[in-house]
């Protein structure tokens, strides 16, 4: 019976995990279960206005739902470290940022962060932290999270006027990059071929890729001002002792491109989830 009632309260405890929005309490929570964590930051939607485009957003539930089934991410899936979701709606400071491993920007409007905050996301990743920003354009919207990557070095270039018409992701031809080859499988074997953001998604194009690794690049358009090259489109660099991680398009990892909407299993013959699986997998 005690046994019974001590499996009862860690399960509660893990529900309380899942739904608490304190990090403090998170962290105090998942000690006493003696569970180590992926702590994974989110610029709360309502702050970035609604847009869909971040973790509680409309257009990242199937997102969500897949990095917190403990199929994908637990001790016994395939990426074995929990991740814990924190929505941030307040300020992000160096006392929110010291709770989390890693902080996912995703799409917000430029503006949405402060110069304060982006010089403590800064300090934070050259700490240790890892940052993963989608920054993109569009002639209708403007930019978006391009504050993020010029915080870091990286602004998007912005002699482009309509930066990305429908699909053509090329991948490099090489095996076992980060990102694309981890526990959830081999982005460039998979029966679906190559990644691929959604139709008419909009993308960014920078205006260095100086210091970066870059992981794949776009073959549907060329690189201004240099035309010989293809567009980076992820990328990733050590920055201090944290990681900064490039997608320049959400779409990448948002349920625009994902496949199965009402599995939280993440499907293996599917490149994006594929991609998915592995990129969170990575950054553990």
């Amino acid at each position: 019976m005690k046994k019974i009632l001590k499996a009862l309260a860690a399960a509660a405890l893990l529900l309380t995990v899942a739904a608490c929005s304190n990090i403090a309490l998170k962290d105090a929570i998942n000690k006493e279960l003696g569970i180590t964590t992926t702590r994974l930051g989110s610029i709360a939607d309502r702050r970035s206005g609604g847009y869909g485009y971040t973790l509680d957003g409309y257009y990242m539930e199937s997102v969500r739902s897949k990095l917190l089934n403990p199929a994908n991410f637990g001790p016994g899936g395939t990426s074995k470290k929990p991740i814990v979701i924190t929505d941030i709606a307040g300020t992000v400071d160096s006392k929110v940022l010291e709770r989390l491993d890693v902080l996912m920007v995703g799409r917000i409007p430029n503006g949405t962060l402060s110069p304060g905050e982006l010089s403590a996301i800064k300090s934070w990743v050259q700490s240790g932290g890892v940052v993963i920003t989608c920054p993109e354009f569009d002639s209708y919207n403007g930019f978006y999270s391009d504050d993020v990557a010029a915080a870091f070095g990286y602004p998007l270039y912005s002699g482009i006027l309509d930066p990305y018409y429908g699909p053509g992701w090329e991948l490099p031809a090489a095996s076992g990059l980060p990102l694309f080859t981890g526990p959830f499988g081999d982005v460039s074997t998979t029966s679906a071929g190559h990644l691929q953001a959604g139709d008419y998604s909009d993308a960014g194009l920078l205006g260095t890729a100086a210091g970066l690794t870059v992981l794949s690049r776009d073959d549907g358009r060329v690189w201004d001002p240099d035309p010989s090259l293809m567009a980076p489109s992820i990328a990733l660099r050590d920055y201090g002792k944290g990681k900064l991680i490039l997608l320049m398009t959400v779409d990448f990892i948002s349920d625009d491109s994902l496949y199965v909407y009402l599995d939280d299993v993440i499907d293996p013959s599917y490149s994006d989830e594929v991609f998915l699986g592995n990129l969170f997998a990575y950054v553990h």
